[in-house]
C-alpha cells in the first residue's frame, strides 16, 4: 500500500476502511502496525543501499548509467535497442488477433 505511515494513518484517521485482498482479517490496528513496519523497512533498505553503493565506490566500481561506461559504443547501444524492439514485438504479435476482435468503439460494448 505505502511505506509512508503518516499517509496511511491519516487515511485511517479520516475513517477510511481498508480491505486487504491478501489478508481479509486485517483491521485498523493491523494496518497501522504494518504501516509503521513498512516505513521502518523502507528506511533500512535505503541505509543498506547507500552503504552498499559507498562500499562499491570505495572499491572503484564505476557507478551510473551507460554513458559512464567507456566500453559501451554507439553500435552496442543500437544493437541493444534493436534487441529490445524485437522482444517487445513478440507479445504484441501474440495479442494482435485478440485486439482485432475487440469492437472499434469500446463504449458501445458496455
Amino acid at each position: 500500500m505505502s511505506r509512508n505511515a503518516h499517509f496511511l494513518l491519516g487515511l485511517k484517521g479520516a475513517g477510511v476502511d481498508f480491505v486487504c485482498a491478501d489478508m481479509p482479517s486485517a483491521n485498523r490496528l493491523t494496518v497501522g502496525v504494518m504501516a509503521m513496519v513498512a516505513e521502518e523497512e523502507g528506511r533500512m533498505i535505503s541505509a543498506r543501499s547507500k552503504a552498499a553503493m559507498a562500499a562499491a565506490k570505495r572499491r572503484g566500481v564505476l557507478l551510473g548509467g551507460y554513458n559512464k561506461n567507456p566500453k559501451l559504443t554507439a553500435k552496442a547501444r543500437k544493437a541493444g535497442q534493436e534487441a529490445n524492439t524485437r522482444k517487445a514485438a513478440e507479445p504484441a504479435a501474440d495479442l494482435a488477433p485478440v485486439i482485432s476482435e475487440l469492437p472499434a468503439d469500446l463504449s458501445a460494448a458496455a
